[in-house]
């Protein structure tokens, strides 16, 4: 029962990622868009920490998976 939630999280978790192609190509669009230089630094601030969060997500999904299959292996071996 417990391996099966795991997976139907890891699943859940993976759903984000159909989309991730078009976060990207947002993302990349945003980043490379001309700032007016008269935006508060709360704003560029916040903007380039969610621009780093989505474009870090598959990185930090592909970590997890990895660590869940490592410790399975280390403690079904």
């Amino acid at each position: 029962m417990k391996k099966l939630a795991i997976v139907l999280l890891f699943l859940l978790g993976a759903l984000p990622l159909a989309v991730y192609p078009f976060v990207l190509l947002a993302d990349v669009m945003s980043l490379a868009g001309p700032r007016s230089g008269s935006e508060p630094l709360i704003l560029v601030i916040l903007s380039s920490t969610f621009f780093a969060g989505t474009l870090a997500y598959p990185l930090v999904y592909l970590f997890c998976v990895v660590a869940v299959i490592a410790r399975a292996r280390k403690n079904s071996g």
